[in-house]
């Protein structure tokens, strides 16, 4: 699956939100409930061979794109599910978008959970999108309707999640040929019930990934997709490869709440008067954390650590503190924090102290997970977040420097090709400083 080249660099922080359905302003302005529960329920339905089922759904596929490409507004709700299974263990995420289209180029999308979602919006070739957590916008000039998709922008402020929904394929000008790209038919299902409502079920196999694909097209009316799942506990291998418990990883995009054929409102994106303006946010996080903080006192910290006690900066004052923030789900953190361990080891103890701040995961996790990556660095818990809210974290990897003064010096984010040059001449700089 493909993601954004934003996330070759650092992971975002997604929270895991396992609370009840809350509720959440609609495009129509309602409020209503906004987690859907499905439910699927088989249903009796067969065909004569394997080969009158490709058929029929072939058929059944065409009749659903050719629906949608005869709308001329299209309105709704997308929930993307996530899950990863490892054992028992079994990491659980969820985002709600809504969205409003016009087939004269006009787009709106809010990701409404979690909570301080991004914006984006396309009015004709304007572009703008919004990041309220932060306060700050972007906008580009978009020349055609597939290009905001592969904006940067876009997918930071939809976290990435469109990509494996059928999005893009759906309101596309040929929805067919994007549904079956790097996909074919292998086989009709028959009829099954998703949330009360019967649908078609249509099975994929995929020229990518070695697990097959599912898409769920309503029987009524207007042949909407209601669900698709481009994966379906379908393991993962991370490099290194390892024997052990593999990972398996689950993904089901539900549509409902959709609308089609009226006329839109084509609001504008409009940012507070104290929003800031970026040039781009997938790069605004460093960006703003560096604007915000540095030179500033550090912010407060005072956390439970692997060790049994307690860190603060208060207990490190004098000495120059490397505070890095990160989790075990995270490619970029694991593979910095061979780098950082070995930079920091360099130095007098007296001189340095090193604290790895573990973004809301349980201590055993993290136990388990750095003796067996043979890690060994002071892991603070934030576990309700409160840490990486004061440092302003929206990407992991993040590293912040601060000063024998207590000041803040540097933040990074992300790791790149020159992180351990870098900050290796930025720590003998701070430490040679008096106390």
């Amino acid at each position: 699956m493909k993601r954004s080249a934003l996330l070759l660099f650092f992971c975002l922080i997604t929270l895991i939100n396992s609370a009840p359905a809350e509720t959440a302003q609609t495009n129509g302005g309602s409020t209503d409930s906004v987690e859907p529960v499905h439910t699927s329920e088989r249903l009796p339905e067969t065909v004569a061979s394997p080969a009158d089922g490709i058929a029929k759904a072939e058929q059944l596929l065409k009749m659903s794109c050719d629906f949608y490409r005869s709308l001329n507004s299209i309105s709704g709700q997308l929930t993307s599910d996530t899950t990863t299974k490892k054992d028992s263990e079994v990491t659980h995420k969820m985002h709600l978008i809504g969205f409003e289209f016009e087939r004269s180029k006009y787009l709106s999308v809010k990701v409404l959970k979690p909570v301080h979602g991004g914006v984006a919006v396309l009015n004709g070739s304007n572009a703008s999108f919004y990041n309220p957590k932060w306060k700050t916008y972007a906008k580009a000039t978009i020349n055609s309707f597939d290009q905001i998709f592969q904006n940067q922008d876009f997918s930071f402020v939809t976290d990435g999640v469109l990509s494996d929904t059928l999005f893009q394929a759906l309101l596309s000008d040929d929805p067919y040929a994007g549904i079956l790209k790097n996909r074919k038919i292998k086989s009709y299902d028959g009829i099954t019930k998703i949330g009360g409502e019967s649908c078609h079920q249509i099975t994929f196999s995929t020229s990518d990934m070695t697990c097959d694909s599912y898409i769920w097209l309503s029987a009524g009316d207007k042949p909407w997709v209601r669900k698709y799942t481009p994966v379906r506990d379908c393991p993962i291998n991370f490099l290194p490869v390892r024997p052990g418990p593999v990972t398996q990883l689950s993904i089901n995009a539900s549509y409902d709440r959709m609308r089609d054929n009226y006329a839109v409102r084509k609001r504008a994106l409009k940012p507070s008067a104290s929003s800031k303006s970026a040039t781009h946010l997938a790069g605004s996080a460093g960006d703003d954390a560096r604007q915000i903080m540095v030179g500033q006192r550090a912010p407060k910290v005072n956390i439970s650590t692997t060790d049994g006690g307690k860190f603060s900066l208060s207990r490190v004052r004098g000495k120059v503190v490397v505070m890095d923030f990160w989790a075990t789900w995270c490619g970029p953190c694991v593979r910095a924090m061979p780098v950082l361990e070995s930079i920091t080891g360099g130095f007098p103890k007296s001189d340095i102290a090193f604290i790895a701040v573990n973004e809301k995961e349980e201590p055993e996790k993290v136990q388990a997970f750095l003796r067996e990556k043979s890690l060994n660095p002071l892991v603070g818990f934030d576990k309700d977040g409160e840490v990486s809210q004061r440092y302003r974290v929206v990407g992991i990897p993040q590293t912040v420097i601060i000063g024998r003064d207590g000041k803040v010096k540097s933040v990074h984010v992300g790791v790149g090709p020159n992180f351990k040059d870098q900050l290796t001449k930025e720590l003998q700089s701070l430490v040679s400083e008096k106390k």
